[in-house]
């Protein structure tokens, strides 16, 4: 459950972070909607879900350690499958 909790922050607080980028890339774009102050309400989002993923991950701290060891261990099995892979040439 606590994983579950530390992704929804992970995630929640990267979408904070997209605002940033999304008004630095275009930002002579019309918006459909108008963030009132506008830097402060998603720095203080990101904060606070930056904080909870944190109590959340010091809370179960073998737990966390436990789901790294999997996601640790794929990571290389994941780039090697990303690689592309040369066929046999015809003939």
């Amino acid at each position: 459950m606590i994983r579950v909790i530390a992704f929804r922050f992970r995630r929640a607080s990267l979408t904070g972070v997209a605002v940033f980028v999304l008004r630095a890339r275009d930002p002579d774009r019309q918006r459909p909607f108008r963030i009132p102050w506008f830097p402060l309400p998603p720095i203080i989002f990101c904060g606070m879900c930056v904080y909870m993923l944190y109590c959340s991950l010091d809370y179960a701290r073998m737990l966390t350690l436990l789901g790294a060891v999997p996601v640790a261990a794929g990571a290389p099995l994941y780039l090697l499958s990303r690689r592309p892979w040369r066929s046999a040439p015809a003939g």
